[in-house]
C-alpha cells in the first residue's frame, strides 16, 4: 500500500512526529492546519488505516508498529530510494520512495536479496577475487561518468549504525563491467560479481553466502 507525504506525516505524528531517519517529510508551505488534518484523516479512512471514529484499525496498528520498529532500529541500509532497518531476527522494515508516495513493508533480508539477484543480472555472473588498482577520483569528476550508465545500472549503497555512516559506496554495473566508488575516500576501482556479492553478504549480515542464492 502506498502513502502520500501528507499521510506519512500524519502516521508519524502518532509516534511523536520526530524525524524518520533517511526520509525527508515536508509540510506544504501554505496550509490551514485543521483542514489539512481532516483531509489526511479522510484519506487514511479510505485506505482502512483509520476507522470512521478516526481510531487506528487493526491494519493501521500493524502499520504504526512497522514504522515504530524502523525508527527504533540501530542499523539502517539505504539502497537508492529504499530505506531499510535491519533487525536481529533477520527481518527488515523497508520504506521505498515511489513516484506517487511511499510504500513500506516487512521482509526477511534473504528474500530481499533473492529478489535483487533476480532483478540485477550482473550479480548472477561468474567471478573470483582479484587484485584491484585503486584510483583517486574527485566526486565531481566521477559524477560525469554516471551519464554512461542507465538509472537502473547505478546503485547507491549505504549502511548506518546508530545513525552514523559506516559504509557509503556507489556501484555502476553494466553487463560484466562493474565499478565501485567509495564516497568518503573518493576512490574508484573495478569490481566483479563475486566481489559485489561478498559486499552484499557483509552489509546485510547474511549467514549464508550470496552464491547459494544464485544457484
Amino acid at each position: 500500500m502506498k502513502f502520500t507525504t501528507q499521510e506519512m506525516v500524519c502516521l508519524n505524528s502518532i509516534l511523536g512526529g520526530k524525524n524518520i531517519f533517511g526520509i525527508a517529510l515536508q509540510l506544504p508551505a501554505i496550509m490551514i492546519e485543521e483542514d489539512y488534518i481532516r483531509e489526511t484523516q479522510e484519506l487514511l479512512i479510505e485506505k482502512g488505516v483509520l476507522d470512521k471514529e478516526r481510531h487506528l484499525t487493526k491494519e493501521g496498528a500493524i502499520l504504526i508498529k512497522l514504522l515504530d520498529e524502523y525508527k527504533k532500529a540501530e542499523k539502517h541500509i539505504f539502497l537508492n530510494k529504499s530505506r531499510m532497518s535491519l533487525h536481529k531476527d533477520g527481518s527488515m522494515i523497508i520504506i521505498s520512495k515511489m513516484k506517487d508516495g511511499y510504500e513500506f513493508q516487512r521482509q526477511h533480508k534473504t528474500a530481499f536479496i533473492f529478489n535483487m539477484l533476480k532483478q540485477v543480472s550482473f550479480l548472477r555472473n561468474e567471478g573470483k577475487p582479484e587484485d584491484r588498482m585503486v584510483e583517486k577520483v574527485p566526486f565531481k569528476e566521477f559524477e560525469l561518468t554516471l551519464d554512461d550508465f542507465k538509472a537502473e545500472e547505478i546503485f547507491v549503497l549505504k549502511k548506518f549504525e546508530k545513525y552514523s555512516a559506516v559504509f557509503e559506496k556507489i556501484y555502476c554495473l553494466k553487463n560484466s563491467h562493474g565499478i565501485e566508488y567509495e564516497l568518503q575516500k573518493e576512490e574508484k576501482k573495478q569490481i566483479n560479481s563475486w566481489e559485489l556479492r561478498k559486499v552484499i553478504q557483509e552489509i546485510f549480515e547474511l549467514e549464508s553466502k550470496v552464491e547459494e542464492n544464485v544457484r
